[in-house]
């Protein structure tokens, strides 16, 4: 049963405002004592804030320490992170999961400018271990945010808007011969995909709604290379090829879709799909066979290629009734592809069954 006292001290609780993490950045900003940190709560949290002895409100506004607790990131957590969008506004929320209560929880959220379109993980940066995440949106500007943090401004930022305005609006004519030349440094349109290369993670490959595919290098923020003549129509889809790093598929609505080595433009090959399959939605490359990838459609068809023979599909799948939103391999098990579709399901394949011609559902769950 509660005591008189602690129900009166509960009921006083509720009632007492509750400071934001804003407002302790705000405060800490005043003062400039960021990075202090409070040697009761060991080495999972950083207050950024100092404590002030005399403060006679200190007791009624300082969190409690279940919130504390909540509020810490520990090295056994696994952090999620996913783009959302309402009508008047877009999100990153951050998730945590903690394996021992199998909770998972929204941490903290970071608000973007503009509808995100795609995500890329950003593991390691400049040589150091990171916790960042690489974001496309409607702007042809690339944005890298920093998940351990709650700022307002994203840590980089790739591209110009400025300068795809000023390019849009007619631009000067060395501006006009830069983007004829490759040479402009950045998207114009929507950025629509993303891929790091898994062996050397500085670069980063993107694919655009102006038909584009750049070659980013994250330690100095620079375009490297532009294809601009491999794809008519807007880039749904790259991908670096986890076997041999130089390679990388990029897809596109022009039902093109392109196996490249960065290094020589001129050994491009490339598979048509068929217009029945109608918008190529996603690719992917086999985890551990080089030349094996997988193309998922707006149909709800997906189309299995190897990449030094294009003139036909390997397979052709009708995995779903609706548009099949994405494509992937298992890392761990090498026959083993998993589809999702905007139908509300996920499908689990066997693609070595039928002599590799005609993959086989193992596995199928409407998660709606």
């Amino acid at each position: 049963m509660i005591g008189d006292d602690e129900e009166e001290e509960s009921d006083e609780d509720d009632k007492m405002p509750v400071f934001t993490s804003e407002l302790a950045r705000l405060k800490e900003k005043e003062l400039g004592q960021a990075g202090k940190k409070d040697p009761t709560l060991g080495e999972d949290v950083d207050l950024g804030m100092e404590v002030d002895d005399d403060d006679e409100y200190r007791s009624q506004y300082s969190d409690s320490s279940e919130d504390k607790d909540d509020f810490m990131i520990r090295n056994t957590d696994s952090l999620l992170v996913a783009a959302t969008a309402e009508e008047d506004h877009s999100n990153l929320e951050v998730y945590i999961y903690d394996h021992k209560s199998s909770d998972l929880y929204v941490h903290h959220e970071i608000i973007l400018g503009s509808f995100p379109l795609c995500l890329e993980w950003l593991p390691v940066w400049n040589g150091k271990k990171t916790n960042h995440v690489i974001v496309g949106t409607f702007l042809p500007e690339i944005e890298i945010w920093n998940l351990d943090s709650e700022s307002v401004e994203p840590t980089a930022v790739l591209g110009s808007l400025e300068k795809s305005e000023e390019f849009k609006q007619g631009g000067s004519k060395a501006m006009i011969k830069k983007y004829k030349s490759g040479d402009l440094g950045t998207h114009t349109e929507a950025v629509m995909c993303l891929s790091l290369n898994p062996k050397q993670q500085e670069y980063l490959a993107s694919g655009s709604e102006d038909s584009t595919v750049r070659i980013w290098d994250l330690d100095d923020l620079q375009c490297k290379a532009t294809f601009s003549d491999i794809h008519t129509d807007k880039v749904q889809a790259v991908k670096w090829n986890s076997v041999n790093d130089q390679i990388l598929l990029s897809a596109g609505y022009d039902s093109k879709v392109n196996v490249l080595d960065v290094r020589d433009q001129s050994s491009l090959t490339y598979a048509m799909v068929p217009k029945s399959a109608q918008d190529i939605e996603s690719a992917f490359w086999h985890p551990t066979l080089e030349h094996n990838f997988a193309v998922s459609t707006e149909s709800g068809i997906v189309l299995g290629y190897d990449s030094r023979k294009l003139d036909a599909p390997v397979f052709s799948l009708q995995a779903h009734e609706k548009a099949c939103s994405n494509v992937i391999f298992s890392p761990h098990i090498p026959n083993m592809m998993c589809t999702s579709s905007t139908d509300g399901t996920v499908k689990v394949w066997d693609i070595a069954a039928n002599g590799g011609t005609n993959p086989a559902e193992i596995s199928y769950r409407n998660i709606k």
